[in-house]
């Protein structure tokens, strides 16, 4: 029997979807969409979605909007079948992909991902970040854990990777 190479995994990001699905039919994206579908049906990659593209399609729209999230939605299930890379918290629970389509496990109480959760966890692990720095005194610490603290580090120290205006 010999040896056969796994497949690659590919990932599309929200704005390729929406590209995707903003686009007529005879697109340039839909032109390598229909490739990526070519080298999908002959098991040479697989792609999956994440827990951001699945929040991108269930927070709530307005009435006006609805329609376009279910056909959104459809599109991202007819793109991706199963294929779900698990929420981050869940790895550690031994989630790998393509992990059966769950892309958020509920093992931590089945309670529902939100902007404002996401939010506050990654409050919670700066501030863990923040405690095991070496390099800063207690004063600047306090100053750090303040809730606006961080929005104006990130302005002073704005990342300038691909800005054409490099601050020095």
């Amino acid at each position: 029997m010999g040896w056969s190479p796994l497949p690659l995994v590919v990932y599309l990001d929200t704005q390729d979807y929406i590209r995707l699905f903003n686009e007529p039919d005879d697109g340039p994206n839909h032109a390598i969409l229909r490739q990526l579908m070519e080298h999908r049906g002959r098991g040479e990659i697989v792609i999956g979605y994440s827990w951001v593209i699945m929040l991108e399609v269930i927070t709530r729209p307005t009435e006006e909007f609805r329609d376009e999230r279910v056909r959104r939605g459809q599109l991202v299930k007819d793109i991706c079948g199963l294929h779900a890379f698990p929420f981050y918290a869940d790895f550690r629970l031994g989630a790998r992909f393509p992990n059966n389509g769950q892309w958020i496990s509920g093992k931590n109480g089945g309670k529902a991902i939100t902007a404002n959760w996401y939010r506050r966890e990654m409050h919670k692990y700066y501030l863990k970040e923040l405690s095991d720095h070496k390099g800063l005194n207690r004063a600047d610490r306090r100053r750090l854990k303040r809730p606006k603290a961080l929005a104006q580090l990130l302005r002073e120290k704005r990342n300038n990777v691909g800005d054409k205006t490099r601050r020095l």
